[in-house]
């Protein structure tokens, strides 16, 4: 059989916490082509009550990032579980276009792909040609 991609959201605080639990999932219903496994909280903390409301509303473990450009904090989140492809749900003003493309030349460097609403980057796939 084979295994599903693991994929991890990033998500922010600009939206209600029931706003935030149909996005999860809604992404976990129309992308069931791979395994939705955890989310990164990446700042904006005024319309979800407490840490604790997420974390028990959402159907996947939410760690909350310290700033949204924590990058290497997106980066460890990725690595212990495993994850193949990043998909941004954040928006402005937590994440910026600059920020976000930080975080998305971090995360194809690292190989893995960053996925948003209308957009889709991946590393490269390099060919022996000799």
């Amino acid at each position: 059989m084979v295994q599903k991609p693991r994929a991890m959201l990033l998500i922010d605080g600009e939206h209600y916490v029931s706003v935030l639990q149909g996005a999860v999932e809604w992404a976990m219903k129309n992308y069931s082509d791979r395994d939705i496994v955890v989310a990164a909280f990446l700042g904006g903390t005024e319309k979800i009550g407490s840490p604790e409301d997420v974390k028990k509303a959402l159907p996947i473990p939410v760690h909350f990032l310290k700033d949204p450009t924590d990058i290497e904090g997106i980066l460890k989140i990725a690595r212990e579980y495993g994850i193949d492809i990043v998909m941004d749900l954040s928006d402005e003003p937590i994440l910026s276009y600059e920020k976000r493309f930080w975080i998305a030349s971090a995360v194809v460097a690292e190989g893995m792909r960053y996925e948003g609403s209308d957009f889709s980057f991946g590393p490269l796939k390099l060919l022996n040609i000799a």
